[in-house]
């Protein structure tokens, strides 16, 4: 991953303002997204605290451009699955500490019950080990709460795409 510095960013936006004038810019986007073929990437945000919950909606909404659509918003693993299984999201993202059942458990039967969703786990350092467990429970891959703020929407999309995402942790971490 490139690190960006914050030179680099306005240099960045008058490239993009400019390519984003041009005939061909046009054609290119219309290739990224066709029209009547492209759909915003469905999530499931599973997140026992309301304001982590609204934070994570607001970075979606704002990361997106229109690449999101938060259908659901669950407080307990119960209610995650409840919502996977009823809305059929491409993206759970799962928080490994829920109330109501062991978020690890319900990893593989939300992934039996809605095959199609992919699910992101969300874990605090002091959950670390579980990492390994959500993964092999059938997790797509995990973000760091106190990273989501810059990897969330990276996360989501990989996982949509079907690929993994993983949050490296830092030796403060370990």
């Amino acid at each position: 991953m490139r690190m960006r510095s914050a030179a680099d960013m306005p240099e960045r936006a008058s490239l993009r303002d400019r390519s984003a004038s041009s005939h061909h810019s046009r054609r290119r986007r219309a290739r990224v997204r066709p029209p009547g073929r492209w759909r915003p990437i469905r999530v499931v945000l599973a997140e026992s605290n309301p304001d982590v919950r609204r934070h994570m909606r607001a970075l979606l909404d704002g990361a997106g451009r229109g690449d999101f659509e938060v259908v659901a918003e669950a407080a307990s693993t119960e209610s995650a699955r409840r919502f996977a299984h009823a809305h059929r999201p491409c993206v759970l993202v799962l928080d490994l500490g829920l109330p109501g059942g062991s978020s690890l458990d319900a990893i593989p039967v939300i992934r039996g019950e809605s095959p199609q969703t992919h699910i992101v786990a969300l874990v605090t350092p002091r959950q670390g080990a579980s990492v390994c467990d959500a993964l092999r429970a059938g997790a797509t891959g995990y973000v760091l709460e106190e990273c989501a703020h810059e990897a969330l929407a990276d996360a989501v999309r990989c996982a949509a795409a079907g690929h993994g995402y993983l949050t490296p942790f830092s030796g403060a971490h370990a």
